[in-house]
C-alpha cells in the first residue's frame, strides 16, 4: 500500500483525511483481490468443460436422449404418455391417479413400452 501511495505522490492531493484515504485505498485493493480471484476460479472451473471427454460425454448423453425420445415417439400414444410421465419422475400411483387407471395397467403397460424399446435399441 504504502509503495503505492509512494508511486502516485505527485498526482496525489490528500489535504484532510490521509487515514481515511489509506483505509479506503487497502479497502478497494482487497475488494479488487477477491474480484480477481473469483474470475480465476470461474476461468479454471470453465476450462475444466473445454477438455475432450467432457465434450464427448455430453454429445453421447445428447445422442442417447435424441435416440430414446426418438423410440418412444413409436410407441402407441397410451405407452407414450406413460413413459413420459414416468421418465418425468412420477410414480407408478401417480400416473396412475393422473390417468385415471389402476396401478397394474401402468405396471402392464411400462413393461410392453420397455420391451417394444428394447427390440427398437436391437434394430
Amino acid at each position: 500500500m504504502f509503495l503505492k501511495v509512494y508511486e502516485n505522490n505527485k498526482t496525489l492531493q490528500i489535504y484532510d483525511n490521509v487515514k481515511a484515504y489509506l483505509y479506503t485505498l487497502t479497502r478497494n485493493r482487497c475488494l479488487n483481490y477477491v474480484k480477481h480471484a473469483k474470475i480465476k476460479d470461474n476461468y479454471h472451473s470453465l476450462k475444466q468443460f473445454d477438455t475432450e471427454p467432457f465434450f464427448k460425454d455430453i454429445l453421447t448423453e445428447q445422442e442417447t436422449h435424441r435416440v430414446l425420445y426418438q423410440a418412444i415417439e413409436t410407441l402407441p400414444k397410451k405407452s407414450k404418455i406413460i413413459i413420459e410421465l414416468s421418465l418425468s419422475g412420477m410414480a407408478n400411483p401417480q400416473i396412475a391417479d393422473e390417468l385415471n387407471v389402476s396401478i397394474n395397467t401402468i405396471k402392464s403397460s411400462k413393461l410392453k413400452s420397455y420391451q417394444r424399446l428394447r427390440v427398437i435399441k436391437r434394430a
